[in-house]
């Protein structure tokens, strides 16, 4: 079940944006504290991410969706896939380095780069500079298919070929998935 301190602070960030008219996309991040107080910390009017890579490539009609949204109109997704999978790919030389990320371009499709500038056909992440020590997020790994297996077969081909300096791409995400829709 959501927490109820979760169902309150949702409950109230909903009446703001229904006094506005917003009909947009909202995703926020959330903390309760030792007292079971809930923070919103995060408020945006967009997409969160994840998933909001792998949405935008699967969702065939999402500009009718939302210009519809906006005038409070619903309509049906219509998906490119019945199955998706998002990975990220993270690395602690990025916090405070740039770091050029290779890979073949008939995958640039499926490679979704966080702050990053292109120069000739090389993909570069800037610097994150955050905390010392810390691995940061710098893309992730998108992928649609018809069944976990599509989506398994071709995360790994994209995986193999994507090379850069203290790279990491975890694929326990795949096996967790995996194991929850066998469930």
């Amino acid at each position: 079940d959501f927490p109820k301190e979760m169902k309150d602070a949702t409950n109230k960030i909903s009446k703001l944006l229904a006094k506005f008219n917003y009909r947009g996309s909202y995703s926020d991040e959330r903390r309760i504290d030792k007292n079971n107080k809930c923070f919103v910390t995060d408020p945006t009017c967009r997409q969160g991410s994840p998933p909001a890579d792998l949405v935008v490539r699967m969702t065939k009609n999402l500009p009718d969706i939302m210009l519809n949204t906006a005038y409070g109109i619903q309509i049906q997704p219509v998906y490119s896939a019945q199955y998706g999978l998002m990975v990220y790919i993270n690395s602690e030389w990025a916090n405070r380095h740039e770091m050029t990320v290779y890979f073949d371009p008939k995958f640039r499709k499926n490679i979704s780069l966080m702050n990053y500038y292109k120069i000739d056909n090389n993909y570069v992440i800037m610097a994150a500079n955050s905390h010392k020590g810390e691995t940061v997020t710098v893309g992730a790994i998108c992928v649609t298919g018809d069944s976990i297996d599509d989506c398994r077969e071709q995360f790994e081909k994209i995986k193999d070929e994507i090379t850069a300096i203290d790279m990491t791409i975890s694929d326990e995400v795949v096996d967790k998935l995996e194991k929850i829709v066998s469930e």
